[in-house]
């Protein structure tokens, strides 16, 4: 299944709005985020914290590893209980 949502998230004083895609399967989720138009992908690892993937490789392109971390934060203050 998949949905569609906005991800507001507060990032050096400013409100940034990324439009995530939501995949769901049998046994667990991911989210697809573009993050200085790059995809990437925000899934649960074997101890159920959110990593990040890159599909794939982009030369010269480099992650703004603060602003990934912070969005990791917004996403796991989302998840059920």
């Amino acid at each position: 299944m998949e949905d569609y949502f906005d991800l507001p998230v507060q990032y050096n004083n400013e409100e940034l709005l990324f439009r995530v895609r939501l995949i769901t399967y049998t046994y667990g989720y991911k989210f697809y985020i573009c993050v200085d138009k790059q995809e990437l992908i925000f899934e649960n690892d074997d101890e159920g914290d959110i990593r990040v993937v890159a599909p794939c490789h982009i030369p010269g392109f480099s992650i703004n590893r603060s602003l990934v971390e912070t969005i990791i934060k917004v996403l796991e203050s989302h998840r059920p209980e």
